[in-house]
């Protein structure tokens, strides 16, 4: 059984990297995983990653400002809805680790924002209000989260705009319309991919209608497979060259197996790195397929 043979070679070196993050003896290795893992860092690192991969695609670089904006935003933003029910219990932690990170890393992303052009400001505001109505009620009653189905499209959605805002603002110097959609929409079918899998791991702890309520563990990771093979697809269709082919096939392929062999580990830790560990995979596995 695959399966089987999976766990023989991975999860014993799973369960050593579990030790070393509980012997006292490295607490700092256990530190700086919690730090990358429980506040947040690993995924603001990955939003990075996603910027560098548009701007690689698209051979268009982006200013320091808009990674530093990027990277301390992702920090608050995180940290502020997985912390916290409300915002009344953020500003009843006053002191803690995790609020002080929400405060210093809005204060941070906020005096990179005033760098920013005008026309970005807007979007990011814009941007920003429809992830906070996501995780917090508006005017009291609803939040989007609450209509059934729709997290995996918004969170995808955010992530694709996060990548791309800054090309969206400067279409008139990129040539290519129909490939820069291509990308945006292989994107959007990644993320849905890659956070199917966070929808099982919190299967018995949300009791709101998900994918996997709905269709169970293997329905639930057969869509995202699905949607896998639609990235691949739509990479088909808009690309010529064979080394953007072989790149998006290994990213599919690899981001398969991460999303097939995600349930098999019953650590946390272990299932962030392993799948939203596939953003940075992407961008570097473009990067070598193109610059190497």
């Amino acid at each position: 059984m695959p399966e089987e043979a999976f766990k023989l070679v991975f999860l014993p070196g799973d369960m050593v990297l579990h030790y070393l993050f509980k012997n006292s003896a490295l607490n700092l290795v256990q530190r700086l995983n919690r730090y990358l893992i429980e506040y947040n860092f690993f995924i603001a690192c990955c939003a990075l990653a996603l910027l560098g991969y548009f701007s690689l695609l698209m051979r268009y670089p982006f200013p320091a400002e808009i990674y530093i904006f990027t990277f301390f935003s992702t920090i608050s933003t995180y940290n502020l809805f997985r912390g916290y029910p409300t915002f009344k219990a953020y500003l009843k932690d006053t002191g803690s680790v995790r609020f002080n990170l929400v405060l210093y890393g809005f204060v941070i992303s906020g005096c990179c924002f005033f760098l920013l052009p005008d026309e970005i400001k807007l979007f990011y505001v814009a941007l920003g209000i429809f992830t906070l109505m996501y995780k917090f009620n508006v005017l009291g009653k609803f939040n989007l989260r609450s209509i059934p189905y729709l997290k995996l499209p918004v969170i995808a959605l955010v992530w694709v705009c996060t990548g791309s805002i800054y090309l969206l603002i400067n279409l008139h110097h990129l040539p290519d319309m129909a490939r820069v959609s291509g990308v945006l929409v292989m994107q959007f079918f990644f993320f849905i991919a890659i956070t199917i899998p966070f929808d099982v791991f919190g299967l018995i702890e949300d009791d709101m209608p998900t994918i996997p309520s709905r269709f169970g563990v293997r329905g639930s990771l057969l869509i995202s497979k699905i949607f896998l093979a639609l990235y691949f697809v739509v990479a088909l269709c808009i690309y010529q060259r064979p080394v953007f082919l072989l790149a998006s096939g290994i990213v599919a392929v690899v981001s398969a197996i991460a999303v097939h062999f995600s349930p098999l580990f019953e650590r946390k830790m272990t299932q962030y790195y392993l799948v939203d560990g596939t953003i940075i995979f992407q961008t570097l596995i473009f990067y070598l397929c193109l610059y190497r």
